[in-house]
């Protein structure tokens, strides 16, 4: 049953893909949608390896801090999901992946689908600047 759905999303996505690819080389003509169409997916890989270096470099960085690398992972995943629609060829997985280089879309998404992903950008709950920690107890000692 989910095969089937999935297997009808794909097939309605790919023909409004071509309805669009004929209603843009009817408004600006052939030759100039082909070339935003080829413009389009290589600024996508541009960004997936843009997107790959900046994720190592905040790894990096979050791990000799000490800190869980948790929002560095999920804001490099949206940006990998838009660099990707930018790769598939069609306008409107084009515009999907250019709204949500957005940053204030970027984040409702991710806030949307992951709510208890710290804040991209931000610090994660053990980030040495998100405050001072304090645990407050009692505690008896106890001699063996």
């Amino acid at each position: 049953m989910i095969f089937q759905k999935f297997s009808l999303v794909v097939l309605l996505g790919a023909l409004g893909e071509l309805y669009l690819f004929f209603k843009v080389a009817e408004w600006i003509g052939f030759l100039p949608m082909v070339v935003l169409a080829v413009a389009t997916s290589m600024l996508g890989v541009a960004m997936l390896r843009m997107q790959g270096m900046a994720l190592q470099q905040q790894l990096s960085l979050a791990l000799t801090r000490g800190e869980l690398p948790t929002s560095a992972l999920v804001e490099a995943g949206s940006g990998w999901i838009s660099a990707v629609l930018l790769i598939i060829p069609g306008f409107f997985t084009d515009g999907l992946g250019l709204l949500c280089l957005i940053p204030m879309v970027r984040r409702t998404l991710i806030r949307q689908f992951f709510p208890k992903a710290p804040p991209p950008g931000g610090p994660g709950p053990h980030s040495p600047h998100s405050g001072p920690r304090t645990i407050e107890g009692d505690f008896t000692r106890e001699e063996d």
